[in-house]
């Protein structure tokens, strides 16, 4: 291996950190609503939601452009493709989950909306203004349906890579955690 430890750019660092803390904040968020009804929050998770696209794609677009990043000490085979695995999982689901989001609310009938600004309008039964009609039911509920299991997805693959991320600062003693907190140094 070399002497000096593959450090990652700021813009690597930043886009990771952003990302993850905005998908932990929705799933949490997503998570207090499934269990508390929350219908206050539908109107923020949704904005967030469309909003996090952004850093989103600009964090895939640069994972693609640089690689993904070289393991800073040898590793079993079975810890590579379960690396992979949760990586892979990681930034499917960021941008699956806001995508799927969409898809249910724009196609439930309950419309998109960007803190005020109309994106997708909500379809609304003319007997009863109340209720949303869905545009298209069967992508909506699969749209629902994604969401809801990619989620728990998110959150396995968060929970893996947390305890890699222990396994290797605590257990490993390698400079993992250190490279992305941009604290990396010559061995």
């Amino acid at each position: 291996m070399s002497k000096l430890i593959q450090t990652l750019s700021r813009k690597t660092i930043w886009l990771h950190w952003l990302v993850g803390v905005l998908i932990i904040g929705m799933l949490i968020t997503g998570l207090y609503m499934l269990a508390f009804g929350g219908s206050e929050l539908y109107l923020w998770h949704k904005a967030i939601g469309v909003v996090i696209l952004l850093p989103i794609l600009s964090r895939i677009t640069w994972r693609i452009y640089e690689g993904f990043p070289h393991p800073v000490s040898p590793q079993a085979t079975w810890a590579k493709y379960a690396t992979k695995i949760t990586h892979v999982v990681l930034l499917a689901g960021t941008i699956l989950m806001p995508l799927s989001g969409f898809l249910m609310s724009a196609l439930g009938g309950y419309g998109v909306y960007l803190w005020g600004v109309e994106l997708v309008a909500r379809k609304v039964d003319p007997l009863d203004p109340e209720k949303a009609v869905p545009i298209n039911e069967t992508i909506s509920m699969l749209g629902q349906s994604l969401h809801h299991w990619i989620g728990y997805a998110m959150l396995a693959a968060i929970a893996l890579h947390v305890a890699g991320m222990l396994k290797h600062h605590f257990l490993d003693k390698d400079p993992t955690l250190t490279r992305m907190l941009n604290k990396s140094k010559k061995l």
